[in-house]
């Protein structure tokens, strides 16, 4: 017996949905009421969790969505180059 293929839609959407809430948890906690405009000080460790979970979340989404793209056979926009991280 064949999965149904909107079981396996589900399950991606909701996966992409888990990792979403995840950022914006992480945004949150990131976020700080110091009473200092423009900066935010924060512990090395921290941001390095914070990098690490970005890190991991978004191969993961382009991988979801390459899932969806080829289950429903629409062709998606080319991504666009990742200049945000130094080499």
């Amino acid at each position: 017996m064949q999965a149904d293929p909107t079981d396996n839609t589900k399950k991606i959407l909701t996966e992409i949905g888990t990792l979403l809430d995840a950022l914006s948890i992480l945004s949150v906690e990131l976020s700080c009421e110091c009473g200092i405009p423009d900066r935010l000080i924060l512990p090395a460790t921290r941001v390095r969790e914070a990098c690490a979970a970005i890190d991991e979340a978004v191969p993961t989404l382009k991988h979801l969505l390459s899932s969806i793209q080829a289950r429903s056979h629409e062709a998606m926009p080319p991504a666009a180059p990742d200049e945000t991280r130094p080499d």
